[in-house]
This record gives C-alpha cells, structure tokens and sequence, in this order.
C-alpha cells in the first residue's frame, strides 16, 4: 500500500510539473504576442500622430494660400474698378 502511495504521490508530481512547465511555455508565449502587439499599437500612434500634425500644417498651408488667393482676387477687382 505504501508502493503504491509513493508511486501516485510521483505520478503526481510528474503530472503538476508537466502541467506547470505547459502553462509557463503557454503564458509566455502569450506574454510575447501582447509585447508585439503593443509595438504595432506604439508604431501606429506614432504614426497617426506625424500624419495629424502634418495634416495641420497642410490646412494652415491651404489657408494662408487661399487669402493670398482672394487677396490677388480683389487687387484685380480693385484695378478693374479704378480703370
């Protein structure tokens, strides 16, 4: 009786390290795909942040030539008008 005790008591422990040593291998794999995933989520910030504020430069561009535009607009208007 005490055999067999001992043998299921090291059944056992093979059993739970095997289980432990599955469940390390799986969360660190696990552990990984978020590391990679939390790159690509850092890399797309970064680069939604670059297109918005070159995104913002562009608008402040298109406005300052669209003054310039009526600008010229209402100079030509000006100079129609005084001939």
């Amino acid at each position: 009786m005490a055999n067999l005790a001992a043998l299921m008591d090291e059944k056992f422990k093979k059993m739970l390290h095997d289980i432990n040593t599955n469940i390390s291998l799986s969360l660190k794999e696990v552990t990984d795909c978020v590391c990679e995933a939390e790159k690509r989520i850092l890399m797309v910030e970064n680069a939604s942040t670059e297109a918005e504020q070159r995104l913002l430069a562009l608008e402040k561009t298109a406005n300052e030539l669209t003054e310039h535009l009526q600008d010229f607009q209402n100079r030509g208007r000006r100079k129609v008008e005084c001939h």
